[in-house]
């Protein structure tokens, strides 16, 4: 599981993320913001080269990397 359009700083953001904590469900540290960058892709095709868009998916692919889900 990957959370996924979260706000950072808000309270809502930091309750998902820590109920995710107590869940028995695999999930990913890393967390994807709602950024206009992902919107984008869907335009582009290009993941994110700059910003905060870019350092979450660099964490995610790394993560996903790590983990054996993808080479």
């Amino acid at each position: 599981m990957v959370a996924n359009r979260i706000r950072r700083g808000t309270s809502i953001s930091r309750h998902v993320l820590a109920e995710l904590d107590t869940l028995e469900l695999p999930h990913l540290q890393t967390a994807i913001s709602e950024a206009v960058a992902y919107a984008e892709i869907g335009f582009t095709g290009a993941i994110p080269t700059e910003g905060a868009a870019a350092k979450e998916s660099a964490d995610l692919l790394a993560e996903l990397r790590a983990a054996g889900g993808i080479p």
